[in-house]
């Protein structure tokens, strides 16, 4: 997933257009992994303790939805109950969503319903948002019914 998501950026001359010549990641089993596929592409894969500008960037953007203040945000998996069986299948659910590309045949007027006994009842509505291409997202809101 992460080598698909690569060359699409590189591909996709709105994100980006070109091939990066490094990449910085802090796993050490992804490093060896991307190294292998990236090697006859001339793109080195660098490990590093602290990718620092995408720390500032965390940093900055979680100041400013705190009006200012720094609160850290948790890793992932150091949420309660969250395994990393889930957190690979949100991944793989997240990228199904970009592949099947929804905001190209739905716009934000058409209200998709969630049908499953474990979503919450208040949660069952959503639509798909696109930006015109730029971005892309689901809405999730909730729909009061009276009998």
């Amino acid at each position: 997933m992460v080598f698909n998501s690569l060359v699409n950026f590189a591909c996709d001359r709105k994100l980006a257009g070109y091939r990066p010549g490094k990449i910085e990641v802090q796993d050490s089993a992804l490093a060896e992994h991307l190294s292998g596929l990236l090697v006859e592409a001339d793109i080195q894969v660098v490990l590093r303790k602290k990718l620092r500008y995408l720390d500032e960037a965390l940093e900055d953007l979680t100041r400013h939805l705190n009006n200012g203040d720094y609160i850290p945000v948790p890793g992932p998996l150091e949420a309660k109950g969250v395994t990393l069986e889930m957190m690979q299948a949100f991944a793989q659910a997240a990228n199904q969503f970009y592949q099947a590309q929804l905001w190209l045949q739905l716009s934000d007027e058409d209200l998709i319903e969630i049908e499953s006994p474990i979503v919450d009842t208040k949660l069952r509505y959503v639509t798909v948002m696109g930006h015109g291409g730029t971005d892309l997202w689901l809405e999730l809101f909730s729909i009061q019914t009276t009998v």
